[in-house]
């Protein structure tokens, strides 16, 4: 009777053991009937053999004959890249964490099992798992794009940080997931971690201007001026003909307070850009921004207007200077407004300088509203002309 009973476990033994291994077949089946009856068009009985597919493979996955293996792992991320593509309703209570899903058993499937003979991973059907991890960095991409562009930085960094892993896992280093990493960290406000990749993308040698210069934002963002400081330095040794850097400079020379700096900076600036219209145009505008700020508004002025006479559709020229000359105006009137009532003579001409003023910013503005119309520009040409009662004007820019 011993020997019976010991018989029998053993063959139950054997059977559970074999009923988990054969889990892995059933989901593949499962699969095949799902694909068939999908392109059939019967769907209701396509997603109930995706759904069993999901139960068996992920049994497998969790038992201990199995859940080494990369077949169990390969089949898994098969069966859950069909429930991430399914767009019938059956399906939507299992898409929560799909992706996620997939990366985990893409990620299993490519290291559980171990080749004896080499001590290397031995991955089953290694050129479709590779494929269909190429097929997952794609999704992972879009999906950090689209949370970027929600503004939600956490979870857009998490996804490209997951397309970087994979990449890497695969012998590739993927530095346009790496920068979005970067970007993510930096508008997410998680400043130490955006200098950890940014210095990791300087020293792979990442050539673009654009992390010189958030580098140096951040650095003056955490209280490091310096630092930044060095950086736009080094970037203007890297990019000689890219204005921002020269910008960037000269604002860090500001924060401190040292205008001796930043003025000579921009004259040397001007002199070894003299022949180039576009830098120069370029630099005229900085210049009247700095200016603007050092509160020398005539300067300030007198660098817009060159800046336009190089391009008299300079939008950001054509703004800053029109606010500059309502600036001027506004101040008249209320001087005006200001005088004693016998000097009406005097009044009448303060009136009619502001109304030059006002129509020769009006003009600026129009010009801005040509190139980017914007309610709130429509709304500030309204108010100029109706202080001109200039009827057809007034009608034009009425909503």
């Amino acid at each position: 009777m011993k020997k019976i009973v010991i018989g029998i476990f053993a063959m139950v033994f054997a059977a559970g053991a074999k009923a988990q291994e054969s889990n892995v077949l059933s989901s593949w089946e499962y699969m095949n009937v799902y694909n068939i009856e999908k392109k059939n068009g019967n769907i209701a009985v396509a997603i109930e053999n995706l759904i069993k597919a999901k139960e068996s493979i992920d049994a497998a996955a969790v038992n201990e004959k199995t859940i080494n293996k990369s077949k169990t792992w390969k089949r898994r991320a098969e069966v859950y890249m069909a429930i991430m593509n399914e767009t019938n309703d059956g399906v939507a209570q299992f898409k929560k964490g799909v992706i996620e899903e997939i990366y985990t058993s893409l990620e299993k499937a490519r290291t559980v099992e171990i080749n004896e003979k080499n001590n290397k991973p031995k991955i089953f059907e290694e050129s479709d798992v590779i494929n269909k991890a190429r097929y997952l960095c794609d999704t992972l991409f879009k999906t950090g794009t689209n949370y970027y562009v929600a503004q939600d930085f956490e979870n857009a960094g998490m996804y490209f940080e997951k397309r970087y892993s994979l990449l890497k896992s695969m012998g590739i280093t993927d530095t346009v997931s790496y920068t979005n990493m970067f970007l993510s960290a930096f508008r997410g406000k998680n400043l130490d971690k955006a200098v950890d990749y940014g210095n990791q993308l300087m020293q792979w040698g990442v050539s673009d201007a654009n992390l010189y210069g958030t580098m140096a934002r951040i650095y003056q963002d955490k209280g490091e001026s310096e630092k930044g400081l060095k950086i736009i330095q080094d970037a203007r040794q890297k990019y000689p003909k890219n204005t921002e850097f020269i910008t960037e400079e000269l604002n860090y020379y500001l924060t401190v307070g040292d205008n001796e700096k930043s003025v000579k900076l921009m004259n040397e600036a001007m002199e070894a850009f003299k022949d180039d219209k576009d830098m120069l145009k370029s630099l005229f505008f900085n210049s009247g921004v700095i200016y603007f700020q050092l509160k020398d508004i005539e300067k300030s002025k007198e660098y817009y207007k060159k800046a336009l006479e190089i391009d008299p559709q300079m939008f950001g020229a054509l703004n800053n200077y029109a606010a500059l000359i309502l600036d001027d105006a506004n101040n008249i009137i209320k001087e005006a407004n200001n005088l004693p009532l016998n000097q009406t003579k005097k009044y009448e001409e303060m009136k009619n300088q502001a109304n030059a003023l006002y129509k020769e910013a009006g003009s600026y503005l129009e010009t801005a509203y040509a190139l980017k119309p914007s309610d709130k520009l429509r709304v500030t040409i309204l108010e100029i002309f109706t202080k001109l009662q200039d009827e057809e004007k007034m009608i034009k820019y009425k909503k």
